[in-house]
């Protein structure tokens, strides 16, 4: 039986709904204003800046993983 000697779990960065919702939340409201599919939000600027840092880790990381896990939602299209 193999051994995990690293688990990497990742999340995806900020989005905008989530900057919104924070935003909102500060301001003492309870609804950011957004409206739409989940799938449709955009990564906010500092989520953008986290995806590109993650990336950046992750290519200094070994190239072979045993297995690999993704979910066809993606937050950050351009």
């Amino acid at each position: 039986m193999d051994t995990v000697s690293q688990l990497t779990i990742v999340r995806h960065g900020q989005s905008t709904a989530n900057a919104a919702f924070a935003d909102a939340q500060a301001h003492g409201l309870d609804d950011h204003g957004l409206t739409g599919r989940d799938a449709d939000i955009e990564l906010s600027p500092l989520g953008w800046q986290q995806a590109t840092h993650l990336g950046r880790w992750l290519a200094t990381q070994p190239a072979d993983p045993a297995a690999t896990r993704t979910d066809s939602h993606v937050p950050g299209r351009p």
